[in-house]
């Protein structure tokens, strides 16, 4: 089974329980996205509770090549590889009554190598040179809270260099 296919099975048997009139009213307060079905989670005693994964990850693949020159002869290819890629994954939650709270982390992973030409060995350069991450890197945890009557707090912790960010406010409509 395919993953979209699976998120629409699971949202189809998250209302198992509920009154229909009741689990249409709480899955239209959560816009859907085109192409990607919407999954909603409703675990034991918290019947109400609608839960909803948040996944966003991209990544990129690239390689150069730059020339080296040796008294003014271009030489062979200094030739590099990368994969990146990097993301988000949270959850997002609201109560029937309209209060909605989450969480996601944030982070990153790159690989690489650097394959230098053998012309450069004469002047001490290694065979090639790998870089990137050692797994995934957290940079940053985030989390929000925002009450029916447009009271809010959010903020986010970047575990990398130890900075926080937090806000509080209210948000009114005129």
């Amino acid at each position: 089974m395919d993953v979209p296919s699976l998120l629409l099975n699971l949202g189809g048997k998250a209302n198992q329980g509920m009154p229909q009139q009741q689990f249409d009213q709480l899955r239209a307060r959560f816009p859907k996205q085109r192409g990607m079905p919407q999954a909603a989670f409703r675990l034991g005693a918290l019947n109400n509770l609608v839960m909803r994964p948040r996944v966003n990850i991209s990544g990129s693949t690239t390689g150069s090549r730059s020339p080296v020159y040796v008294d003014g002869i271009r030489q062979q290819d200094i030739l590099k590889n990368e994969f990146g890629a990097g993301g988000e994954i949270g959850w997002d939650f609201e109560t029937p009554s309209g209060h909605r709270f989450g969480g996601a982390a944030q982070g990153q992973y790159t690989k690489g190598k650097v394959d230098f030409p053998d012309v450069l060995r004469q002047f001490g350069v290694p065979d090639e040179q790998k870089f990137g991450t050692s797994g995934v890197d957290w940079n940053k945890i985030t989390g929000y809270y925002r009450h029916p009557e447009g009271y809010y707090a959010e903020g986010d912790y970047n575990p990398v260099t130890d900075d926080y960010n937090f806000m509080v406010g209210l948000r009114k409509s005129f």
